[in-house]
């Protein structure tokens, strides 16, 4: 892994879906804390793991990338045309500028590549410990990110 100044050079390029992830606590083996993306002047505040995913989801629904391969199915038939609509907003932040946000117990930076087979593959960065690591599920995501935050 190539790190320039204290960096991992893939956390350098810019993307336009990048998430970074601030967990502010851990308790009852469950994350918390805030997530931040280029589109809102305001993190995402989440209270455990599940609600990340899915505000991250929303966030890649709403954007339209990474493309689902797939649609989610649902209990309830909720027609949400915000989530049918291409992002209007601006990117307010580029990929680079949410990297200064930092969490109380650790700091992730996410690009999520594909959305195949109803789950997601990409990158994590653990920022802490210059740690870079591929995942090829949410399940994967949220095993790397349990562990460092032991």
């Amino acid at each position: 892994m190539e790190v320039i100044t204290g960096m991992n050079s893939r956390m350098k390029r810019k993307v336009s879906n990048r998430v970074v992830i601030c967990v502010d606590e851990k308790k009852d083996a469950d994350i918390r804390g805030r997530l931040f993306n280029q589109y809102e002047e305001e993190p995402y505040v989440f209270q455990n793991s599940m609600q990340m995913l899915k505000n991250m989801d929303e966030l890649y629904d709403k954007i339209k990338y990474p493309q689902a391969s797939v649609r989610i199915r649902e209990f309830k038939n909720t027609k949400n045309d915000e989530k049918q609509k291409k992002c209007e907003k601006e990117m307010l932040f580029t990929s680079v500028d949410i990297l200064e946000n930092k969490g109380k117990k650790a700091t992730f930076a996410v690009d999520v590549v594909t959305r195949q087979n109803a789950t997601w593959q990409g990158v994590i960065y653990w920022m802490e410990e210059d740690i870079l690591k591929e995942f090829a599920s949410f399940m994967d995501l949220l095993a790397l990110i349990d562990n460092a935050t032991e």
